[in-house]
């Protein structure tokens, strides 16, 4: 009886001893992550601060995935703004929606931005969500810069019908050969009461070399955060989409064409026949 006694009780207090160091490996393990994880925000951070934000991202990106709300309020910035990452602003809205179901005060308030859409201080691609470009439906609004100096915004230069020429790169064969093709069909377009307007990825020094080298009579607009390509579905895994899009003196997309495949091209003959039968 006794024997059975002390095996009961042996069992208890090894019970008690494995139950002990049990909870005190998962006690540790708990503050190890969170050391780690205030001490990938904390590199970030400083990275961040220095606006050295391809450096910061690693470190931020580490410690929002672990549940770090500043960080995850920090990512929210970087990819609204194109701070050390490429633009993007569903991502932008993933990681401050995540930043503000831990009561990050910073980032509720930029969702209440988003949500009415317009922030008070607005990124590359200007308000964020004014929709997609959708047939019969308002072309959505965008700020670039020129080749000729100056910001283009599409809403102040309605009034007249425009055709937005989205094209993968300056200098290109086919991009070359397209717009070449419109640039000898000029005079067609203008009796038609239509601006040509390209836009591609390329900066502002590209663009004005590439006009110069083809006498191209349009304006060229320069999209290197993929601003507008991404409201038209022009942006691409492999950069700018070919496509088309003719806007209405009201705002209305009347007609769109997008290449499945960047080596093909809608001839200035195919262009002006669909645009005419539009009435």
């Amino acid at each position: 009886m006794k024997k059975i006694t002390l095996i009961i009780l042996s069992f208890f207090v090894l019970g008690g001893l494995l139950k002990y160091e049990t909870n005190s490996l998962h006690a540790e393990n708990g503050n190890q992550s969170s050391e780690s994880k205030e001490s990938f925000y904390k590199k970030g951070k400083l990275l961040y601060d220095q606006k050295k934000y391809s450096e910061a991202f690693p470190f931020l990106e580490r410690a929002a995935k672990m549940g770090h709300s500043d960080a995850q309020m920090h990512l929210g910035k970087m990819y609204y703004n194109g701070w050390g990452v490429k633009h993007n602003h569903k991502l932008a809205e993933e990681w401050h929606k995540k930043a503000a179901a831990q009561g990050n005060k910073e980032s509720i308030e930029k969702l209440k931005k988003f949500n009415n859409h317009a922030l008070n201080k607005p990124g590359p691609c200007g308000p964020v969500y004014d929709g997609k470009a959708e047939l019969n439906k308002a072309a959505p609004d965008f700020t670039l810069p020129s080749d000729e100096g100056n910001s283009y915004v599409l809403s102040e230069n309605l009034g007249k019908n425009l055709l937005l020429v989205f094209y993968p790169g300056d200098n290109t064969p086919v991009c070359t050969a397209q717009l070449c093709d419109y640039r000898d069909g000029l005079q067609e377009f203008k009796n038609l009461g239509i601006d040509v307007i390209g836009i591609s990825h390329n900066d502002i020094k590209s663009h004005r070399e590439f006009k110069k080298k083809y006498n191209l009579p349009f304006t060229l607009l320069s999209d290197t955060q993929y601003c507008a390509a991404e409201k038209y579905n022009a942006a691409g895994l492999l950069g700018m989409k070919r496509a088309i899009f003719l806007i209405d003196k009201n705002g209305i997309i009347r007609f769109k064409h997008e290449e499945f495949l960047s080596i093909f091209r809608m001839k200035r003959s195919d262009l002006l026949a669909a645009v005419k039968l539009l009435g």
